[in-house]
């Protein structure tokens, strides 16, 4: 079942818009969450960018993302053009089967990249005010 679309920002109603294009001429839209591995200039990078900044990890790192390493997903595409078993006019979500929380990821990255996890962290509401003028940027939830 399709969730309410409900973007936030001009680049996320553009896509909307695109992707409902892509639907009702019958295509196929492939919606990864956050992609990392190699190429990955967003999600990691700016994720180690926010906890480095402040010093702290955020609620301990329990929050749950939905990923997809670079090689699973061009994996999964080449299986669905190959396969080709999925209804056209869809949005199709390509993610890990699981839920992974940001302490996870954040733990692996330090092992891979000799990088220096925090030890401490702060509630969210902490986070949100100690980000303010500190580079980064944030919509209250």
């Amino acid at each position: 079942m399709e969730r309410p679309s409900a973007p936030q920002s001009v680049a996320s109603r553009t896509r909307a818009v695109a992707e409902l294009c892509v639907r009702d001429s019958g295509g196929l839209v492939i919606r990864p969450h956050l992609v990392y591995g190699v190429g990955d200039s967003w999600f990691l990078p700016a994720l180690v960018k926010i906890v480095t900044r402040l010093g702290v990890v955020i609620d301990d790192g329990l929050a749950l993302q939905l990923i997809v390493g670079v090689d699973d997903l061009a994996s999964s595409l080449r299986h669905l053009a190959v396969e080709q078993r999925f209804r056209y006019g869809t949005t199709l979500h390509v993610n890990e089967p699981e839920l992974v929380k940001v302490i996870d990821v954040l733990t692996h990255h330090a092992q891979e990249a000799n990088w220096s996890l925090p030890r401490s962290s702060i509630a969210r509401v902490d986070a949100l005010k100690g980000s303010q003028g500190a580079g980064t940027q944030h919509r209250a939830r």
